[in-house]
């Protein structure tokens, strides 16, 4: 499977929405570290998944396997 993403970073909702992942899953991914997320400078600023770490981590994981 190939997901391509032409932005750096993405909102939980856009990315469950562009996977076809469940908002929640992707919430719980982002709060156990899973997916890796922008440090937020408020708690009021959405989460944001960091792309561009999320496929550093996953060319990893298939290099090892």
């Amino acid at each position: 499977m190939n997901i391509v993403f032409n932005v750096p970073f993405m909102t939980v909702s856009r990315f469950a929405e562009s996977t076809g992942l469940s908002q929640s899953f992707v919430s719980k991914r982002t709060h156990d570290g899973t997916y890796p997320i922008l440090k937020k400078k408020t708690k009021q600023q959405a989460t944001l998944i960091d792309l561009v770490a999320l496929t550093k981590r996953v060319k990893s994981w298939e290099e090892k396997t």
